[in-house]
């Protein structure tokens, strides 16, 4: 069974109701059991339920909706990858806005028919050099005056130890694909041997910002903790001024993205460097297929 608890401080819980809840329609209720990574998101409409579905081999992202915090509906979904964060009282383009991804962060947006669909923007990708060369996992989000906060986890393992790493990204208000500023060390860092078999590494469920703090919870095999972090991030109102008096996204773009037709680029497409030569535009960029592998794709354009 599954039951909703809330907070008024980041660490004290109590349950908001004494019955568990129910996901799934009127005639057919989800199976707790069929049901993994589960992330909920909370704004004015009410409460939003994402999570994996597995049924035999069958696995899909379901994202469900409730206005009480008990009895959750499913809503439709178009080709989700996994499940994410609703971005809470936000619009962008008249539409809601959730943000997911495991090895890169992108967004889902709701179309005009009302189903969930992946926007194809990459938001968040790998940095070469940085902390947070090897993949990237959405945490949560949380809408601040100065923009959208962004908690991402970087983590790896390292021999006997399993190397944990967050760190933050501020995105616009604006455009929730325009990302303001970005950590370039992480907030936390911390290395867990997984020989300890009372002591697993952990594994990061959600975040809840409270003023100043954020609360980064973690479960183990030995209980639910929680990874306070400061939220102070300053950008220069100059800086964003600047930089978007220079360069504007171009209505058409996205100029290439990911085909979920071809195994080898069919997660993510990226780092591209261009190369305008006889009256053609050569492309060369890094692509990623569903098994972690980074390419070399070309493309070409008279």
């Amino acid at each position: 069974m599954l039951f909703l608890a809330e907070s008024l401080d980041g660490n004290t819980f109590s349950p908001l109701h004494h019955k568990p809840l129910t996901i799934g329609h009127a005639v057919s209720r989800e199976k707790i059991e069929h049901l993994h990574d589960l992330k909920l998101s909370v704004d004015k409409s009410g409460f939003y339920l994402s999570y994996f579905k597995f049924v035999r081999t069958k696995k899909e992202v379901i994202i469900a909706h409730s206005t009480d915090g008990q009895r959750f509906t499913p809503e439709r979904t178009i080709d989700l990858h996994y499940p994410g964060h609703l971005v809470s009282d936000f619009l962008f383009q008249k539409s809601a806005v959730i943000l997911l991804g495991h090895k890169f962060i992108t967004t889902a947006l709701k179309n005009p028919h009302g189903s969930w669909q992946e926007s194809g923007a990459i938001v968040v990708a790998p940095r070469e050099g940085f902390f947070d060369y090897s993949s990237v996992r959405l945490i949560g989000s949380s809408p601040r005056e100065n923009g959208i906060l962004l908690a991402y986890e970087s983590s790896s393992k390292e021999g006997d130890s399993f190397h944990l790493k967050i760190g933050l990204a501020l995105l616009s208000k604006d455009n929730p694909h325009h990302v303001l500023w970005r950590s370039d060390v992480p907030l936390y860092d911390r290395s867990y041997p997984l020989v300890e078999k009372h002591h697993p590494h952990p594994h990061i469920i959600g975040l809840a910002v409270f003023g100043d703090s954020i609360y980064i919870y973690d479960r183990t095999a030995v209980g639910l903790s929680s990874i306070r972090l400061p939220c102070a991030i300053h950008v220069r109102s100059k800086d964003r001024a600047v930089h978007s008096s220079i360069l504007k996204r171009h209505d058409n773009n996205p100029i290439i993205e990911p085909q979920p037709s071809s195994f080898w680029e069919r997660e993510a497409v990226f780092n591209p460097a261009v190369l305008d030569l006889d009256e053609n535009v050569h492309l060369l960029y890094r692509a990623m297929g569903g098994d972690g592998v980074s390419r070399l794709g070309y493309a070409r354009s008279p």
